[in-house]
């Protein structure tokens, strides 16, 4: 897992650090912290693969016209 760099947090805009205490973004373990990343690149891809899907039906309407 990727460390966080010293400071980082504490230089956060004071509306960042207020979410991440609200949503106990602190001392999640790593296991929490794969599984959600793994979700969040997995819906990247799914989304990539629909917006392709979309463009190419766009490109087909466009030449029949």
């Amino acid at each position: 897992m990727p460390e966080v760099p010293k400071g980082y947090v504490e230089n956060l805009p004071l509306n960042y650090k207020h979410l991440r205490n609200i949503r106990k973004f602190e001392n999640v373990p790593d296991e929490i912290v794969k599984q959600v990343r793994n979700s969040y690149y997995a819906r990247v891809e799914w989304g990539d693969q629909k917006g392709g899907e979309l463009l190419k039906v766009i490109k087909v309407c466009i030449f029949l016209r």
